[in-house]
């Protein structure tokens, strides 16, 4: 008898805690939580289980959020439209136009933030003569890179131009710049407001023989406008364009073969299309005030009249070392 009641003692409390059922309005639990045999220590309630370990457990809502977040459910008409005409990338078109003496020598990296901090590089290599990249976050973005001249005897062009979409009748370029540099020297390039579409063209210019006509110029070029884009050609290169609040501040090297060039300031109306796009189109709508200081001394000014299609020429020799121009409304 001493040893049957032994046994329901110890049994009975065993065959209690597996039968009992507990009702409760809280249960809090400060550890952990044991499920057939399976230790759980977490719920999760973000929509990112692809990060969580094996001792978790995800709601049906945080599961139909991530199922809805990677397979593109719960988008509505609208958003979807917008996605497809307007989305959150930047597309990148980096082309060499140069020699094969010296497209092995170009190895360089660009580096772009979107507006949400998003980091993106992509490195190019001169052994191909195109290449296309895809940068994502939301616009608009900006652009660093540093771009050697590890020829010998051969000047490098660095053009960047960004534009909405690839062509479109009476837009104009949002942004552009043009510098040239000399062999064993590096280009830096930055830029902002990166909208649509980004090309790149690195050229192989002329020989470093040519040394008499190649002088280094430090220009600075600023855009003070709320309403007007401006664009700047120089001699024998290419076209700057910036939009309203836009600066450019580098080093380029100007070709002045007869001794003399210039540089040629007109601007273009630039407005906001209803679909977000940034356009520009001639003429300029509003008037303008160009101030040109030549190695820190105020040089020239004119006033470039609106809708009269006006420009402002800029004569250069080689005395000049420091270019400013300021470009702002009336």
């Amino acid at each position: 008898m001493k040893i049957f009641l032994l046994w329901v003692v110890v049994l009975l409390p065993l065959w209690g805690v597996a039968q009992t059922t507990v009702t409760a309005n809280r249960v809090v639990i400060k550890d952990s939580l044991s499920l057939n045999g399976k230790w759980i220590n977490r719920f999760n309630t973000d929509s990112a289980p692809e990060t969580n370990s094996v001792q978790t457990i995800s709601s049906d809502a945080v599961l139909k959020k991530y199922i809805d977040r990677v397979a593109g459910g719960g988008i509505s008409t609208t958003e979807l439209s917008k996605m497809m005409k307007n989305p959150d990338v930047l597309e990148v078109k980096v082309s060499l136009w140069t020699k094969a003496r010296v497209a092995p020598s170009l190895n360089f990296t660009l580096n772009f933030l979107s507006s949400d901090g998003i980091k993106s590089t992509c490195n190019v290599y001169g052994k191909y003569s195109i290449d296309y990249f895809t940068v994502y976050g939301k616009p608009p973005f900006s652009l660093y890179a540093a771009i050697p001249n590890a020829t010998s005897d051969s000047t490098l062009s660095v053009s960047v131009a960004s534009q909405e979409r690839p062509t479109s009748t009476g837009a104009f370029q949002n942004y552009a710049n043009y510098v040239l540099f000399k062999p064993g020297d590096t280009a830096i390039i930055t830029a902002d407001q990166l909208r649509g579409n980004v090309l790149i063209y690195v050229k192989a210019g002329v020989r470093t023989s040519l040394d008499n006509s190649l002088i280094y110029i430090n220009e600075k070029i600023t855009n003070r406008s709320s309403t007007q884009s401006i664009y700047v050609s120089k001699p024998n290169s290419g076209t700057l364009a910036l939009m309203p609040g836009q600066e450019i501040s580098q080093r380029h090297l100007l070709q002045i073969r007869s001794g003399y060039g210039s540089y040629n300031i007109s601007a273009a109306t630039f407005f906001k299309a209803p679909g977000g796009e940034y356009l520009a189109s001639y003429p300029n709508s509003k008037a303008l005030r160009c101030k040109v200081y030549r190695n820190g001394v105020l040089k020239s000014t004119k006033d470039l009249s609106a809708f009269m299609d006006d420009n402002f020429s800029i004569p250069l020799d080689a005395t000049w070392t420091d270019c400013e121009i300021i470009v702002e409304d009336i």
